[in-house]
């Protein structure tokens, strides 16, 4: 069965729970690439995936849109802080990247 190759963007407490309980264990995913502005989150979300899963993905700090860009990376799932949301999200679909995101799509009409 092939995989769909996805990067997670933002690994906070939903995150790195969303990963931790649910993804890992989706056998038609391969999560290959994990961004944060903080590296001990990467590594600590890393770790689990290494466990669960036998790899370790890409690993970005702080430029999201590294991730987005990765030819290795088919879609994203995006789970930062409320107010990132909706600028990834657009970048992501500018580039043809299927996105998932958690909250709602907009603050407003614009």
């Amino acid at each position: 069965m092939r995989k769909l190759k996805i990067g997670i963007i933002g690994l906070g407490n939903r995150g790195r729970s969303v990963t931790r309980d649910v993804l890992v264990d989706v056998e038609n995913i391969e999560i290959t690439a994990l961004c944060d502005l903080y590296d001990d989150r990467i590594e600590e979300v890393a770790g689990i995936i290494n466990e669960k899963c036998g790899y370790k993905p890409a690993l970005f700090t702080n430029d999201f849109k590294e991730v987005v860009d990765s030819d290795n990376v088919e879609a994203v799932l995006v789970l930062p802080a409320w107010e990132a949301h909706i600028p990834i999200a657009i970048y992501c679909m500018k580039k043809n990247k299927p996105v998932g995101i958690e909250v709602g799509g907009a603050y407003s009409i614009d």
